[in-house]
């Protein structure tokens, strides 16, 4: 049978494992980079400090709402408002009447100067702005605009509205009272917080080294036993075969049979190989010529049967994969299946013979 030239003969008898493909779990290297990343954010990270409804003829002073900072202060204004003169609706930008949103109408919002959008999510009514910080930053509602196109008085207006804006301030997170008392409150409060981090991060990191570990004896044990892996893949092949004949029809029971019979030989060869790995350790201390002699055949015999698990994984898998080429295109001709089949059907039975040739009972 057809090996795959993965298998050296070492010095003294001994043989090499087989060099399969080593797969390092993905989650180690995402889970370091999620807790880097966690713990590389800012302890001052902004939060929602306040959220406060705008009132209809005052305005609000944010600025004081946001706390100390550096940068710009950033608020999020959502809600509507509907008005019974003209029906319709409004939010802190547009104006909706009959399905129809007039922006141009806008806005309905009365902010500082300098004051831009940053983002908006027009069908919730949420826009997000950044106010250039200052020592008063009033923000109001703004309905003159409505006021003017209906032809009514502000005062008029603002009694037929209904609904309000609700204004969410961002800053640094609040500290608790005992830290805003004094310098000796905060120093304590961020020595908490570096405690509580710590501690943290030595649970991840007490979750992260067992599965780590378990990771590295995964990989080792398909190193040193690349057979497991053959088996494994001849029986997840075989599926893939009963899967496909099943749908295909009884022509490729035979298929089926002579596939079923290369996993029991694989099943069949791994344990043989199991009970030469045992004869070559129990006879590691013998030195003399026909002692070296024998155990350098145990150790032939060992690749040899490797190669022949090898091999049939391989071979399973292309007809597997054959049989669902087939599936694919149904529609082609009767020819063309019986003639796949035919192929099929040869290249097994050759593998099923080719395995008993290796001494392995099918």
């Amino acid at each position: 049978m057809r090996g795959t030239g993965g298998v050296r003969q070492g010095q003294g008898g001994q043989w090499t494992s087989w060099t399969s493909r080593v797969h390092s779990p993905a989650i180690v290297p995402l889970l370091l980079l999620l807790t880097l990343t966690l713990f590389a954010l800012p302890a001052s990270a902004e939060v929602v400090r306040h959220r406060v409804k705008l009132p209809m003829f005052m305005g609000v002073d944010v600025a004081p709402l946001a706390g100390e900072g550096d940068g710009p202060v950033r608020i999020r204004v959502s809600g509507t408002m509907s008005s019974s003169v003209d029906g319709s609706e409004i939010d802190a930008v547009s104006r909706r009447a009959d399905g129809t949103t007039f922006e141009v109408d806008g806005p309905f919002l009365r902010l500082p100067r300098g004051a831009q959008l940053v983002e908006a999510d027009v069908g919730a009514h949420r826009y997000i702005y950044e106010l250039p910080r200052r020592r008063s930053l009033p923000v109001g509602v703004n309905l003159t605009p409505l006021a003017v196109r209906n032809l009514v008085t502000y005062t008029e207006l603002a009694a037929s509205c209904t609904g309000a804006f609700e204004v969410e301030v961002f800053g640094p997170p609040l500290l608790p009272v005992g830290a805003r008392e004094g310098t000796g409150g905060t120093a304590a409060t961020s020595s908490g917080r570096q405690t509580a981090e710590l501690i943290v991060l030595g649970l991840f990191f007490a979750l992260l080294l067992p599965v780590a570990g378990i990771g590295a004896l995964v990989r080792r044990r398909r190193r040193l036993r690349p057979e497991l892996g053959f088996v494994r893949r001849s029986r997840l092949a075989l599926r893939a075969v009963e899967r496909e004949a099943l749908v295909l029809g009884p022509a490729f029971g035979h298929v089926v049979t002579s596939s079923g019979q290369l996993v029991h030989a694989a099943q069949q060869g791994l344990a043989h190989l199991e009970a030469t790995r045992a004869a070559l350790r129990r006879t590691r201390t013998l030195l003399s010529p026909g002692a070296s002699s024998e155990r350098a055949e145990l150790a032939a015999q060992g690749v040899r049967i490797l190669e022949s698990l090898s091999s049939i994984a391989e071979r399973l898998e292309a007809t597997a994969a054959g049989l669902a080429r087939r599936r694919a295109g149904q529609s082609s001709s009767e020819t063309a299946a019986a003639e796949l089949l035919a192929a099929l059907e040869v290249e097994v039975d050759a593998a099923v013979a080719a395995t008993r040739e290796a001494g392995l009972n099918v």
